[in-house]
């Protein structure tokens, strides 16, 4: 009898829904217009996918705020807590928390049929607004999209792979700043302003030999975030602002966790092992270069890490990368070739350098700059204006606290930096410092940098 009853209301809701249908027909709505792409049932299921989707956020966001308030007060989200509050939140949904590693998190719901990000600071983003890369067509696909317009902004694009590109290919960069702008913000560039997180994936093959600006895997970025990818096997070469990772980066953009080990051929200013020219708030994270750059030209404004900055800020990075620059008027630093109203810390430089004015740490430092607790340890050569073991020109209004560098390392004008902050130590002192360098250091107990200070992420 149950069964029957259950057969009875399934006949009568299907004939009620043919007697819609029939009803819309005569009333003279079409078939395509009630099934198709933008049909009525179409639309109803978008707008049903919709308030599921708004439901989930705002259930992930409750169980966001419920993690972080422990039993004595505010807590970091780890994926233990955050797991138990999601459960409490979905009851009775199958749940899978995958934690990304760097502060972030994936939401899977219902065996993955819904998907939701959720960044360091507690953004979300649903699936719709989520794209996979695992090809290098379609990293292509993606970079095209980009440069016809397409800037992602609030989308989280991430790597399942490593990418193998074309060596023997030029690769267009991901974001056009034209040639002839003036400012990032010019109308016809392009930046990317979403998320783009390689997952500790890398991307190998990159391929540039031009004369233009702006070169590396992105080439406009803002208020964007790339995360956890490496630059490996490339070959990168380019005149102003050029980075394995980033050529230009501006307002509030970040890279993270992102390291090269190509090798970087430039012939202008701004040239960096991670970045070309940062600005505007943007931050440069636990990076690290180990490829070698390149410089030649008239001038050469260059960085293990990054080409030039003005009101950025850099902590924990370092390079072991060496650097040479032919370049006329070239000012090269460890980690930063112009450091402008930024502030730098917790960075230390292993690689020679050689050009005409050569710092261990920054080329040259310019009003506000402040860069504290660094050291180098790379061999630094002059040839024909000044090498100091921290920094080696700029202006007296920048601060120094808390740098050293390695006895008769350097070879050129000048073996003092006239600054108290910057202090001259023996080997087995300087493998000593960590403490001393603060928290962000721990002594190199594996010896996996002959025994100097290591960052913690190391």
């Amino acid at each position: 009898m149950k069964n029957f009853r259950k057969n009875e209301i399934g006949i009568t809701l299907i004939a009620l829904v043919i007697t819609v249908i029939v009803l819309l027909i005569l009333a003279g709505v079409t078939i395509a217009t009630i099934t198709g792409d933008n049909g009525i049932l179409t639309r109803a299921q978008e707008a049903k996918n919709q308030t599921e989707n708004a439901g989930d956020i705002e259930k992930i966001r409750l169980a966001i705020t419920e993690a972080q308030i422990g039993e004595n007060g505010y807590q970091e989200l780890d994926a233990t807590n955050f797991q138990e509050a999601l459960n409490n939140q979905f009851e009775g949904k199958n749940l899978q928390l995958t934690d990304n590693g760097d502060g972030s998190f994936i939401v899977n719901i219902d065996n993955m049929s819904k998907k939701y990000y959720v960044d360091s600071t507690g953004q979300i983003i649903s699936n719709e607004n989520m794209l996979e890369i695992s090809t290098k067509e379609e990293l292509k696909a993606f970079r095209d999209d980009v440069n016809k317009g397409n800037t992602y902004e609030g989308w989280y694009v991430y790597l399942t792979n490593d990418i193998i590109l074309d060596i023997n290919e030029e690769w267009e960069p991901i974001g056009i700043y034209q040639e002839e702008s003036t400012s990032p913000d010019d109308e016809n560039n392009i930046p990317f302003k979403g998320i783009f997180d390689g997952r500790y994936h890398t991307i190998s093959g990159i391929y540039t030999n031009s004369d233009l600006k702006n070169r590396g895997l992105f080439g406009l970025i803002k208020e964007a975030t790339i995360e956890n990818v490496g630059i490996v096997n490339g070959n990168i070469q380019g005149t102003s602002r050029t980075g394995a990772i980033v050529g230009y980066a501006y307002q509030n953009s970040k890279i993270i966790n992102c390291y090269n080990s190509s090798n970087i051929i430039a012939t202008n200013n701004y040239v960096g092992g991670i970045a070309g020219f940062i600005k505007d708030e943007t931050i440069i994270q636990n990076c690290y270069n180990t490829g070698n750059i390149t410089s030649s030209g008239q001038e050469g404004i260059v960085g293990g890490i990054i080409g030039g900055t003005s009101n950025a800020l850099i902590y924990n990075c370092y390079n072991s990368g060496n650097i040479i620059s032919s370049a006329q008027g070239g000012i090269i630093g460890g980690i930063i070739g112009g450091i402008g109203k930024s502030t730098m810390k917790n960075c230390y430089n292993t690689g020679m350098i050689e050009g005409k004015t050569v710092g261990g740490i920054s080329g040259s430092v310019s009003n506000n700059a402040l860069i504290e607790n660094c050291y180098n340890v790379g061999s630094l050569k002059s040839t024909g204006g000044n090498a100091y073991g921290i920094n080696s020109s700029g202006n007296s209004f920048a601060t120094f606290k808390n740098n050293y560098y390695l006895e008769n390392t350097v070879n050129g004008s000048n073996d003092i930096y006239p600054e108290e902050e910057c202090k001259v130590k023996n080997s087995q002192e300087m493998k000593e410092l960590y403490s001393a360098l603060g928290k962000a250091y721990e002594e190199d107990a594996n010896n996996i940098n002959n025994g100097y200070p290591i960052l913690t992420w190391q």
